[in-house]
């Protein structure tokens, strides 16, 4: 008998939960197409009303002196333009050209080329050559260090050379 009622609860109870939802529902429903109707009518009547009439009067509207405002204008580009002018980076001048090289620094180019000439024929680059293209480069313009290094680099990265230095090539 407890079973029955009990069952009987459930049914009761979850129909009566059903139909307070449906109630609430439609109440919300409701207001909501009230709501919508309301925006509608709204943007019926701005729909129809006539584009001239929408528009603000002349005489209540702000005015702007568009003269005073076009020489304000001309005014401050004027002033932005010469302000950038004055604070404008001068012209680079140009770098002057490299000096002649020394005869030390001549001497010292050829002695790093046969180094380099010689190790690859022998294919390899050894400490002592590391030693002795170091001491070169010291006395070479900053054009003749670029070339030689840029040479043996090449080389290296070519695999003409083997190098065989503890530490750097050079």
């Amino acid at each position: 008998m407890n079973g029955k009622w009990f069952a009987a609860t459930l049914v009761l109870v979850g129909v009566s939960s059903f139909l307070a939802g449906r109630q609430t529902g439609s109440l919300r429903d409701d207001a909501v197409l009230r709501e919508l109707e309301q925006v509608r009518s709204r943007l019926d009547t701005l729909a129809t009303r006539d584009p001239v009439t929408a528009r603000p009067d002349p005489a209540t509207a702000p005015t702007v002196d568009t003269t005073r405002l076009s020489a304000e204008l001309a005014q401050v580009l004027r002033e932005e333009l010469a302000r950038a002018s004055v604070t404008a980076r001068p012209a680079p001048t140009p770098a002057p050209a490299p000096a002649e090289p020394t005869p030390q620094a001549t001497r010292a180019h050829q002695q790093a080329r046969q180094l380099l000439d010689d190790a690859v024929r022998a294919r390899r680059w050894t400490t002592e050559d590391a030693l002795a293209f170091r001491r070169a480069l010291v006395d070479m313009t900053p054009t003749q260090r670029d070339e030689v290094i840029r040479r043996l680099v090449t080389s290296i990265n070519s695999q003409s050379l083997d190098v065989q230095t503890q530490g750097a090539p050079f």
